[in-house]
């Protein structure tokens, strides 16, 4: 099954509010980057437990490549979720059609045609 990224975005968006509501939490944008940062650490504990460079869990679940990827897709959806829902709450500009930041917006912004194929905000980039 293909969708489009704004099908995705929905689709994870949805996701998000049922999480939100079962769990009484008040998102706000600094919650939306807290979150992202407590994903980011948990796929960064399933690499390492994959890489046999920590210690197992207690119930000996995870290191596992599914259990990385499960993390992987938590990241993901709270990258989409911290773009698509914080437009009321950020600073951030609006996609055209008002859900968020829009991906396509992001990367055009960018300059990638710099001398060189080097820009600082992307590191590096492959020569036109």
């Amino acid at each position: 099954m293909s969708a489009t990224f704004k099908e995705l975005s929905d689709r994870i968006g949805h996701v998000g509010d049922l999480y939100a509501r079962v769990h009484a939490i008040e998102r706000s944008a600094d919650w939306y980057l807290l979150k992202l940062t407590e994903e980011l650490g948990e796929l960064t504990a399933e690499h390492l437990l994959m890489a046999g460079r920590a210690k197992p869990n207690a119930d000996g679940s995870g290191g596992t490549r599914e259990a990385l990827e499960n993390e992987a897709a938590d990241l993901f959806g709270q990258f989409v979720c911290i773009f698509a829902r914080t437009k009321s709450t950020s600073r951030l500009p609006s996609s055209a059609n008002g859900s968020g930041i829009s991906i396509s917006m992001l990367l055009s912004a960018r300059k990638f045609k710099r001398s060189g194929g080097y820009d600082r905000s992307w590191r590096f980039l492959p020569k036109a």
